[in-house]
């Protein structure tokens, strides 16, 4: 899940991170949060399920209060889905984008970061 990528920036960076991973299984219980917040990247992993499965229902010392959610959804005849989140957790702050591959000794930059390209005109302001 890609969130916040809105930017013709954004919309290369998703992609590149979109194709580090194989094509996710139809039947997958597993969900990839990628975040763009003020040019950190967010990532978060999560595992989903449905509550009310049969099969599987790991080790879930739920409480009276969740007992009571999950037969109120039955009645109601909706499923309930419960993501946990597994790990890991980091923060990603984009530095360079070079066209080529790893091994690649001269590549052209595509794009990099310049924190302080405009500091003195902003002093002036």
């Amino acid at each position: 899940v890609f969130q916040n990528f809105n930017s013709r920036l954004g919309g290369r960076v998703m992609n590149i991170l979109k194709y580090l991973y194989p094509p996710a299984a139809p039947l997958g219980q597993r969900v990839m949060t990628y975040y763009n917040q003020g040019d950190l990247i967010h990532f978060r992993h999560y595992n989903w399920k449905k509550q009310g499965e049969k099969a599987g229902e790991a080790g879930a010392a739920s409480s009276s209060s969740g007992d009571a959610a999950k037969e109120e959804a039955e009645k109601k005849g909706k499923e309930q889905t419960t993501l946990t989140e597994v790990g890991p957790r980091f923060t990603m702050k984009l530095y360079r984008i070079e066209l080529g591959t790893a091994d690649m000794k001269d590549v052209e930059t595509e794009w990099t970061l310049r924190p302080y390209f405009n500091k003195q005109k902003q002093a002036l302001s």
